[in-house]
């Protein structure tokens, strides 16, 4: 089991840099993974950037703080993180030439891996953890910290949890953070091991049915675990 976040002298600006951001690592994460990059005139690309910028910051104090087998996570995803701003920067954060990139597309298959999976997960945990997230939303003075942001992957079909059986509480919880991860939500450690335990549980019974129909039947793991959230449904 990984080691706590252990702050040795960690000031009010690195306690602003891990808990500011109003998404968390995983959510950044996969819509990069997703790749579907699609910007519109009057944004083109800052909002994306300013949240890469955010959790990058985020990395930096896990990396300075935290204990080594924590650190060799948050530098997985920092090295990612790095590559797909450099590469963007470089293209003007034109979304088609993001959208056809190779180094970006690596980038993101390294995030959707297993073991980016992983550190997502492990580096999220940990936040949620030292600035006491509870049920989506922080119980810390901080007016900017989320609390049941928008979903950020675009279409149903994207968001389709990776339904399997789970082996023991870890794997559980991993699979609750990877789902919370998706669509932007901040949970316990106790929280993300209901709502894996209880997805996985759940028979998949409509294969065959419509992504929307697909995804609803879903809802009922989140309601289970007392996780004040509605899968958007389109």
């Amino acid at each position: 089991m990984l080691a706590p976040l252990v702050f040795t002298g960690c000031g009010s600006a690195d306690n602003d840099a891990l808990c500011g951001p109003s998404r968390s690592v995983g959510a950044v994460a996969s819509v990069i993974a997703i790749g579907a990059f699609e910007f519109d005139e009057t944004d083109g690309g800052s909002s994306l950037r300013l949240e890469v910028l955010s959790a990058l910051s985020q990395l930096e104090v896990v990396v300075d703080n935290a204990e080594p087998d924590l650190v060799s996570q948050a530098e997985i995803l920092k090295r990612d993180f790095e590559r797909f701003l450099d590469v963007a920067d470089e293209l003007n954060w034109d979304d088609i030439a993001m959208s056809n990139d190779v180094v970006i597309d690596d980038v993101g298959v390294d995030l959707n891996s297993d073991a980016g999976v992983y550190a997502t997960s492990a580096v999220d945990s940990y936040i949620s953890g030292e600035c006491k997230f509870e049920n989506g939303e922080s119980v810390t003075d901080n007016p900017a910290l989320p609390t049941l942001p928008a979903p950020a992957i675009p279409s149903p079909t994207a968001t389709d949890p990776p339904m399997e059986m789970v082996d023991g509480d870890e794997e559980a919880r991993a699979l609750g953070e990877t789902i919370a991860a998706l669509f932007g939500l901040e949970l316990t450690p106790d929280l993300s091991m209901c709502l894996g335990k209880t997805m996985s549980e759940i028979p998949d019974g409509t294969t065959t049915a419509s992504p929307s129909e697909y995804q609803a039947q879903f809802q009922r793991a989140f309601d289970a675990c007392g996780i004040e959230f509605q899968i958007p449904i389109s």
